[in-house]
């Protein structure tokens, strides 16, 4: 029962490697710029979703960011739909005043 103390001092240290918390931030951060970006500008949803997947990318080797990978994608994903949306619509508008 000695494993089980809750009040038992761990020999971890209290801070981790911070060296590499600034990417998973701003991989986290682009995947969400992504994200809402996808809503006014498609291709700035492009470039902060691949920015922000490489940083996930290389930050994954050290830690599992799995979240920021994850929006990073769904921010390209958003962007990519955001643009076939406003080419369909550029579409039928360029179709109705030519009729």
């Amino acid at each position: 029962m000695e494993g089980n103390n809750i009040f038992e001092e761990t020999k971890e240290p209290a801070v981790e490697n911070c060296s590499k918390k600034p990417m998973d931030t701003a991989a986290l951060v682009l995947g969400i710029v992504a994200i809402v970006a996808a809503i006014i500008s498609p291709l700035v949803s492009y470039v902060c979703g691949i920015i922000g997947l490489v940083l996930a990318i290389k930050h994954r080797k050290v830690k599992n960011t799995k979240v920021a990978l994850i929006l990073c994608i769904i921010g390209i994903v958003c962007g990519v739909v955001s643009h076939v949306y406003a080419t369909i619509m550029l579409l039928q508008v360029a179709d109705s005043m030519l009729s």
